[in-house]
């Protein structure tokens, strides 16, 4: 065993990592009553220029898209700054099909 404080820490913390092509599941956290899930996502839905964009995305993408309705569109709509729709529009045009799809709906009545 190393003597020196740094080694015995970063050996500490490598004894937790795992190798980098090594498939690994969701991240569960309970708090409470409450989980938090942290998935796998691609950083085409992630590196948004605008904060508003990565909200919307992240928000579309849990609830799926078979979830998507009226509703749902009218509701970030009346969210969304209507001045910064057109700024969502251009942010989001590289998402998942099914999510710019939306967005578009939801960015329509914006301007």
């Amino acid at each position: 065993m190393p003597q020196n404080r740094r080694a015995k820490r970063y050996l500490e913390r490598a004894s937790f990592c795992r190798p980098l092509n090594q498939v690994t599941s969701n991240r569960v956290f309970k708090i409470g009553k409450n989980s938090i899930v942290f998935k796998h996502t691609t950083l085409k839905e992630t590196g948004f220029a605008h904060r508003e964009s990565s909200i919307i995305v992240q928000g579309l993408k849990s609830l799926g898209s078979d979830r998507i309705n009226v509703n749902t569109i009218e509701a970030i709509r009346n969210w969304l700054d209507p001045r910064l729709s057109r700024k969502v529009l251009c942010d989001t045009k590289i998402t998942t099909g099914w999510i710019h799809a939306a967005i578009v709906k939801i960015c329509q009545g914006g301007d």
